[in-house]
């Protein structure tokens, strides 16, 4: 068996899905890691000597598209707003096609059978396009992780699949991550304590602007609208101490991105207890991965009699 893993940038995938990629060696899958904007200025060479040493740490192969990180690769992604908030760049529509294409082609030439995907969590420009050339690209049995850390942050999980419309799978018997947000103000607060939100948007009337966006988009959701369901995986104290060994190799993203490696790994414990508290509040530490199929046509309509309930 062979699995392939889509990684926006150098770290996203390790901070993501540690625990499933050693799960997956463990039970002598050969796992790949792409990482799809690998290109920017001088200090991408660091980054990718990290994420070298990390993928060694899980013993995982690791490529490189070579396609150029947002803000090297246009001038409008140029502040949080356009990174994360706006819609993707004239420039950047050819991305997903160009993107798509060249997926297919690494899963025929290494015989991948299954591959992981991210869902945007966080709505970074680049894992929105990962998610969308995903979906083009038709691949072979294809989950999507949950961004970290941007996932770590209470609520922004279910505001990502609100977004995309996402409704749980009428057959599952958990329902309980579908919730319509009436009143986001504890997904804001949660927000504003990310790191990366206060490295990159420190607040003042920039926070204030870019936070009503995040509430206008929760307004409603996508029309387009998917099918959900998800399943966990949980993992003990071996397995989250290498994860965090991992972590620790991208000693270039600490301060911007995840604060302290000690704090991310506080989150994600309590993420763990969070999402698991029904089911087995003791796991150390939980990744979940999503399954998506589109709606029938019909399900347009029920979205929109769904939403005027909720607000009723």
């Amino acid at each position: 068996m062979k699995h392939l893993y889509i990684s926006p940038h150098f770290d996203d995938v390790v901070f993501s899905c540690a625990g499933k990629i050693m799960q997956d060696v463990e039970a002598g899958i050969d796992v790949t890691v792409v990482t799809v904007f690998s290109k920017g200025d001088d200090s991408y060479a660091q980054r990718l000597a990290e994420n070298i040493r990390a993928l060694d740490l899980l013993q995982a192969r690791g490529l490189e598209l070579g396609f150029e990180d947002a803000p090297f690769r246009h001038s409008a992604y140029c502040d949080f707003r356009s990174l994360i908030l706006e819609d993707i760049a004239a420039a950047d529509a050819a991305v997903v096609a160009t993107l798509a294409t060249q997926l297919r082609g690494l899963v025929c030439d290494l015989s991948i059978d299954r591959v992981y995907a991210p869902l945007a969590v966080g709505t970074h420009v680049d894992h929105r396009l990962c998610f969308s050339a995903s979906l083009h690209a038709d691949l072979p049995k294809l989950s999507f992780y949950e961004d970290r850390p941007y996932a770590l942050c209470s609520g922004a999980v279910e505001a990502r699949l609100y977004q995309l419309g996402a409704r749980p799978d009428p057959v599952a018997e958990n329902h309980t991550w579908y919730r319509y947000p009436t009143d986001i103000a504890p997904y804001l607060q949660a927000l504003s304590q990310m790191s990366y939100v206060q490295q990159y948007l420190p607040g003042g009337e920039a926070r204030v602007a870019c936070f009503d966006l995040i509430s206008a988009s929760l307004e409603q959701a996508s029309e387009q609208g998917y099918q959900a369901h998800f399943q966990h995986y949980d993992f003990g104290q071996d397995e989250f101490s290498l994860a965090q060994r991992a972590y620790g190799a991208y000693a270039s993203q600490q301060r911007v991105f995840v604060g302290t490696f000690a704090h991310n790994a506080e989150m994600s414990v309590e993420y763990a207890q969070r999402i698991r508290a029904g089911a087995n509040g003791q796991s150390l530490f939980t990744e979940r991965y999503w399954q998506l199929n589109e709606w029938n046509g019909c399900v347009k309509e029920n979205n929109k009699q769904q939403r005027a309930g909720d607000r009723s």
